[in-house]
């Protein structure tokens, strides 16, 4: 078992939308207990669970290709996209009750981390809510998603949460082969991996620009990986993309719901798809939407 939190009051920060390139803001605020997470746009909300998801692309490009974001169907049918890293600074400062209210269509990107939301959460302040909240049990056997040979996640039963990423885009790759590791401590999550920013390689990022996407944004403000390292940027980290691609993995694994049970999550190349596939076999039961 573990106690219920919330935040001691809300906090909100602006920007722009990665994919949609508008303006949008986010208010992070308490919940309950009974509440959980929740997503709210107006009067439209969401609980924050994995069988919410949505199907709807954050852009065109998208309906022919893998979803580079994470996103959910409020109850009056429109998304709300780009909710990984809330959903990783919440699992990482292991906040189980919060209300999220979205302008906008997308959560700001900011610098392309989760470190402007962990570091509103904590000036905003945690708060014990005194109401046991259950640790679901650990898996009963492995859990492997995805192609055992390329892509994957496993998960083995294990006494304790923990993560492991390892990235591997092969020799030619500017970027080397790397790993990045959680043990599920809220003093690591804050250090080591919500400061891991979004990347692209530069051929990546040239083809979608070509394609409509980051218009706005330069590599000054997201992180492109070029032939010869970042382009008009510098690594936070060594192994940057690998704790990048560990943060979007705790983020969407946690609507399986806060906490997750205790598992050894390994993954090999993976990115949203297969993280959500996760999710919902590590979920407890389906909930519905919160009105």
């Amino acid at each position: 078992m573990m106690t219920a939190q919330t935040l001691a009051k809300s906090f909100t920060l602006s920007g722009l939308g990665l994919f949609t390139e508008s303006p949008c803001s986010v208010t992070i605020g308490p919940g309950t207990v009974d509440q959980g997470i929740v997503f709210r746009r107006g009067e439209a909300s969401v609980s924050a669970h994995v069988e919410h998801r949505s199907g709807k692309p954050a852009h065109i490009i998208f309906q022919s290709m893998q979803p580079r974001n994470t996103s959910l169907d409020l109850s009056d049918g429109s998304p709300v996209m780009t909710v990984e890293h809330v959903m990783a600074a919440l699992a990482g400062l292991g906040v189980t009750a919060a209300t999220i209210e979205v302008e906008g269509p997308e959560i700001p990107i900011g610098d392309g981390s989760a470190k402007a939301i962990v570091e509103g959460m904590l000036d905003a302040g945690l708060t014990d809510l005194k109401q046991p909240v259950s640790v679901p049990p650990s898996p009963q056997e492995t859990i492997i998603v995805g192609d055992p040979q390329g892509a994957h996640i496993r998960a083995t039963p294990a006494e304790r949460l923990s993560y492991t990423y390892n990235l591997d885009y092969g020799p030619k790759s500017p970027i080397r082969p790397q790993t990045a590791h959680w043990q599920g401590d809220t003093a690591s999550f804050i250090r080591d991996i919500a400061p891991a920013r979004t990347y692209s390689l530069q051929s990546e990022a040239e083809s979608m620009h070509a394609l409509g996407l980051f218009q706005t944004f330069t590599p000054r403000d997201l992180l492109v990986i070029g032939r010869d390292g970042p382009v008009d940027n510098a690594l936070r980290f060594d192994n940057e993309p690998a704790r990048h691609k560990l943060l979007d993995l705790i983020g969407d694994t946690a609507l399986a719901g806060i906490p997750l049970p205790p598992v050894k999550i390994e993954a090999f190349g993976t990115g949203h798809a297969l993280n959500i596939q996760l999710a919902r076999l590590l979920a407890p039961s389906p909930v519905q939407s919160q009105q």
